[in-house]
This record gives structure tokens, C-alpha cells and sequence, in this order.
């Protein structure tokens, strides 16, 4: 046994290891590795005696002589194919799948919240005509403070926090009639909010949504841009132009081949022409209705003829 457990051990010298308790007590054959179809794998000494070594009980004497009472104790020995036969039975299914069965509902309930934020987040690049006519509210104005404010609380309970900034109303191109002197966003941009300087300096072109309580609300999805970033056609059209194109349908091109499907659509081609969604046609055009109702794009420093057929330049 002495060599046995030299070989499974990792060959360490046999001086370095007691004898085992199956050579002391119970004077069991030594195993020959020479029997084993292949090498042995390592195995702990302290396994392999817990399987093997078993103290035989005490006789009545030696129990009297230890002041031990009672019957003894049947131990019995455990032989190795049981041993491993036990070590290698399957956890019960129960078992196994109650980690999983609770978990279930919050990776579910983690999964649909993170789909919530996705959605909120997920909108198509507009150009500042539909900008203007999908909006409620399209003004120019100065943002000169912000804070964080509780609007309400959400299905479960918790408080809704949202960013007011304070602003300094220059013009209003489309909204109600009274002025407005705040709008609100979601606090962070990972929720669609939207950051803006709060200097009293900075002017924006704002368009947002109104509220049944006459609050404006902004996102990301929304166009927001300093006022000093557009181009004079852009300034025109909310002023006057992109109001007479409010009839029409702008359709994005975000791939070849496309077409309009309707009279009343202008298509845009920015975004394969330029790759990106600020070209010329963002920037200059709008698409207005023409004599016959049909729509097509136009360009040009005074609002169109009335018998206007096609894209004039200035």
C-alpha cells in the first residue's frame, strides 16, 4: 500500500510518507500499480485512507479500559467502486433547476426594462422640416439655470426624476400662446435626456412636446440645436417655409434602391449622397406642395411661385 500511494501521490519519497493505517492496523495487501490498466490519477493520502482504512471497533476490554459504554459502534468498510459509483450519481432535476426557476423572473424582468430603455431610445434621423411639423412646440430660446425635480412616480413605485432648465423664450415659431419658461428632460442620456448649457449665453433651436399639464417635454429624438448652427435656409424654414410643407411626407433614403411611393413624398438623399444626415438637402431644402398637390423639394430665398413645378435656386 506504502508503494501504492508513492505512485498516486505524485511519487514522493516513500521515507517522506507514514505508513498507511492499512499496513498498521488491518494489514491489507498493498495495491500494485502493475494491476492498473493505466496510470493512476493523483489522488490525496487522506482520500484514499478515509476509503480504505477503516479502525476496526475495540473489543469490550479495551472499551472498559476507555470508559466507554454501550454497544459499540458498526463501522463498515467503503470499497472504492462504491465510493466513486456514489461521487458520480447526478444531482436530482429538482435540484438543478431551482437556481434557475428563481432567477427566471428577474433576468425576464431585467431583459423588459432594458427593452424600455432601448425603445425610448430608438428614433430615425428626421430632417428639421419634419422636426418642425412632428412638434408641438418649436421655439428659440436661452437656457439660463437647471435643477433636478421629482415629476410624479413610475408603476412600481418609484420617483420619477426628470431636469428642468429654466429658459429665456426669444421666439416662438410654433407652440401656445402663453410663453414658456421652462422645458424638462430625462436626467441622464442613457434615457433619452438631453444636455444643454445652462449659461445664459448659449441660444438653442428647441422642438418638443407638450403636455396635457402645459409642460414641454424634450429627448435625444427631438431636434435640438444651437440656433448658431443653422444655416439661413434652416432659420427661414422655421420661421415660415417648413409650415407650407407640413402636407408632405419626407421619406429617408437609407438605402439603394429607393423611391416615393406617393405624389406627396419628397425623398431624401443625404444620407447616400453625403453619408450623413446634414447635407444639402437638410440643410436648403423644403419640401413643398406644389399647384397639382403633389410635393417636391425646393430651394430658393422667397417662398415659391404659386405655378412653382420644380426645384428653383436663388
Amino acid at each position: 500500500m506504502g508503494q501504492y500511494v508513492d505512485a498516486v501521490v505524485g511519487g514522493r519519497s516513500p521515507a517522506g510518507i507514514k505508513r498507511s493505517c492499512c499496513e498498521r492496523r488491518s494489514g491489507f495487501a498493498a495495491l500494485r500499480p502493475a494491476r492498473l490498466a493505466s496510470p493512476p490519477r493523483p489522488v490525496p493520502l487522506r482520500i484514499l485512507e478515509s476509503l480504505f482504512c477503516v479502525d476496526p471497533p475495540p473489543t469490550s476490554s479495551r472499551r472498559a479500559a476507555a470508559g466507554l459504554q454501550g454497544p459499540p459502534l458498526r463501522r463498515h468498510r467503503v470499497s472504492l467502486i462504491h465510493s466513486a459509483r456514489f461521487a458520480a450519481k447526478p444531482a436530482k432535476p429538482a435540484e438543478m433547476t431551482k437556481p434557475v426557476s428563481f432567477s427566471a423572473p428577474l433576468l425576464a424582468l431585467l431583459l423588459w426594462r432594458l427593452g424600455e430603455v432601448a425603445e425610448a431610445c430608438s428614433c430615425a434621423p428626421a430632417h428639421p422640416q419634419q422636426a418642425y411639423c412632428n412638434a408641438d412646440v418649436v421655439i428659440r430660446a436661452k437656457v439660463i439655470g437647471q435643477k433636478e425635480v421629482l415629476t410624479g412616480s413610475d408603476t412600481y413605485g418609484n420617483p420619477i426624476k426628470k431636469i428642468q432648465y429654466d429658459i429665456k423664450q426669444m421666439k416662438m415659431f410654433k407652440g401656445p400662446s402663453q410663453e414658456i419658461n421652462a422645458i424638462f428632460t430625462a436626467p441622464t442620456s442613457a434615457v433619452c435626456g438631453v444636455t444643454l448649457e445652462s449659461d445664459g449665453k448659449s441660444e438653442y433651436l428647441v422642438t418638443g412636446k407638450l403636455e396635457s399639464d402645459g409642460t414641454v417635454h424634450v429627448t435625444l429624438c427631438d431636434f435640438i440645436v444651437p440656433w448658431n448652427s443653422l444655416s439661413p435656409a434652416q432659420r427661414k424654414g422655421f420661421d415660415v417655409r417648413y409650415e407650407t410643407g407640413c402636407a408632405c411626407r419626407i421619406v429617408r433614403c437609407s438605402s439603394v434602391p429607393c423611391s416615393v411611393s406617393d405624389p406627396v413624398e419628397c425623398l431624401w438623399t443625404d444620407w447616400i449622397t453625403e453619408s450623413t444626415v446634414q447635407g444639402p438637402q437638410a440643410q436648403h431644402y423644403t419640401c413643398i406642395q406644389r399647384n397639382d398637390k403633389s410635393c417636391a423639394w425646393y430651394r430658393g430665398a422667397a417662398l415659391p411661385k404659386n405655378d412653382f413645378m420644380d426645384i428653383e435656386d436663388p
